[in-house]
């Protein structure tokens, strides 16, 4: 599969909520919902920590124009 295909998907999935499988019968489905779960919520954070990031600068140059 071609990889800007991959990782458009890849970002569609991060961008949706998360949703877990509904059938925990075995142990690796249980351990692949972790994995998506788990990159979920890293996809989430480093979205949270860019608009952090802008946030910061925003208010150190409000703080700049202000001295």
């Amino acid at each position: 599969m071609d990889r800007d295909a991959t990782r458009q998907r890849t970002k569609a999935d991060m961008e949706t909520d998360f949703l877990p499988e509904a059938s925990p019968d075995t142990l690796s489905q249980a351990d692949r919902r972790m994995v998506s779960a788990a990159e979920y919520i890293a996809y989430h954070l480093g979205q949270m920590d860019k608009k952090l990031d802008r946030l910061i600068v925003l208010l150190e140059a409000s703080a700049q124009t202000k001295s």
